[in-house]
């Protein structure tokens, strides 16, 4: 019967308990725009026979540029979906009926584990089993993997204050080297902060205090900054009865906590990785998830460091992950005897119709790929918003040398339609 898939990809503000304290933030509905238009990238690990749900039409030149590289998916344009509210209130209304006629039998792939994911499957007659709701939101919070990486005694570990006074503390003791202060469930770049001088710790201290007086509580997790040579992520999937695979390795540019892409896993990492028993602790981790009632898809982020040193456990997303999107982009890729790598550029924008202009700058250059030679797949559309968006896509290329030139090749066809990208483009070879 196929697959249902479904975001959203801002899973974690779900999750965050509504009264725990949160850290000094800028509000930006600009960013929330481009990360809820994630959810086409979905479309990658969708086979034939699959639907995947949008929250608005999706541009024509999308849905072809999809098909020539070989994923076609059927869409569902169904902005309140996930509205569990919705869903269970009485009899389902009419456009449930009339959805639930086309993916009823379907199994259910949601991007992540919500409130209404099981209320959704039940509604619309989908199949899967789904994890309780509230062993999702425990294991997804940084502190529950950080016990775990404490636990084990694992390089890595953080400590977690659980009031101003222990922030502060935490902070002073260590020393000369920057702190990072982490929300549990912060995500990309939103909830992690670098305590670069007393003024902004006392700016964090501040914050937290004002939120305490309120009735909240406290959990921020304080680790040294790390100097980084590159990080990692280990995709794993756990069946509801306990079992787990291994879905593969691969390597992620992060730009100041924020994801900016992903690669497949070079020669050297491997065995680095190998050397230190990595495929065993990161089993560990998918037993004590398994252990907790979990069971789904994980992706289990690492890094190493500029001195060679391997943190083998950073933090857990008991979710699908962008890794799980780059592996599937690498396995058009392979059918082809090609490498993929996945980027995400940040990106200002000119005009509304900027999308369709660069799939139609791309054909005039012929750098579309078509599933069979190299060339330059844009696995989102909506992300393209004005003024300020991200232009998300893939590199299909023979040799990793190949790269930086079709990245600059893509970066001047943007530019001439009024995308211009901005920020470090250098491309990070697969090494560790």
């Amino acid at each position: 019967m196929g697959v249902l898939r479904i975001g959203p990809f801002d899973a974690e503000r779900s999750w965050r308990p509504p009264d725990l304290a949160r850290l000094p933030a800028v509000s930006d509905r600009q960013g929330d725009r481009v990360v809820a238009a994630l959810d086409e990238s979905l479309s990658v690990l969708c086979e034939p026979d699959d639907r995947f749900v949008v929250s608005a039409p999706l541009p024509t030149a999308f849905v072809d540029l999809m098909a020539r590289a070989g994923f076609t998916a059927g869409h569902l344009v169904l902005p309140d979906l996930v509205d569990a509210d919705l869903l269970a209130s009485g009899p389902a209304p009419t456009r449930w009926s009339k959805v639930r006629a086309v993916v009823s039998g379907m199994e259910l792939a949601p991007y992540a584990m919500l409130r209404s994911t099981a209320t959704l499957r039940d509604v619309l007659g989908l199949t899967g089993s789904t994890p309780p709701y509230a062993t999702v939101v425990d294991v997804n919070s940084k502190c529950w993997s950080n016990e775990v990486v404490r636990r084990h005694g694992w390089f890595g570990a953080g400590e977690v204050a659980q009031d101003a006074a222990g922030l502060r503390r935490l902070v002073a003791a260590l020393g000369e080297a920057e702190a990072v202060v982490k929300d549990p469930y912060g995500v990309a770049g939103r909830g992690s902060l670098v305590v670069t001088s007393s003024r902004v710790l006392d700016s964090i201290v501040k914050t937290v205090e004002a939120q305490v007086a309120k009735g909240a509580y406290v959990e921020l997790i304080v680790q040294p900054r790390y100097r980084r040579r590159l990080d990692f992520s280990a995709q794993w999937e756990i069946r509801p009865d306990g079992s787990a695979e291994s879905s593969g390795l691969v390597q992620t540019d992060n730009r100041d906590f924020v994801y900016a892409g992903t690669r497949p896993a070079g020669a050297e990492l491997v065995q680095r990785l190998d050397r230190i028993g990595y495929h065993e602790i990161a089993a560990t981790v998918v037993s004590e998830l398994g252990d907790a009632g979990y069971h789904g898809p994980v992706c289990i982020d690492g890094m190493v460091l500029e001195d060679g040193t391997v943190i083998p456990v950073l933090e857990v997303n008991a979710r699908t992950s962008m890794g799980m999107i780059g592996m599937a982009l690498q396995a058009r890729a392979t059918s082809a005897g090609l490498q993929a790598v996945l980027r995400h550029l940040p990106a200002r924008i000119g005009e509304e119709s900027s999308f369709d202009r660069l799939a139609q700058e791309l054909d005039r250059l012929d750098l579309a790929f078509d599933g069979s030679g190299p060339g330059i797949l844009l696995v989102t559309a909506g992300t393209l918003i004005v003024p300020r968006g991200r232009l998300c896509l893939a590199l299909f290329v023979e040799w990793a040398g190949d790269e930086a030139g079709l990245l600059r090749n893509v970066v001047a066809a943007a530019e001439r339609v009024g995308i211009r990208i901005y920020g470090n483009l250098t491309t990070r070879k697969a090494s560790a």
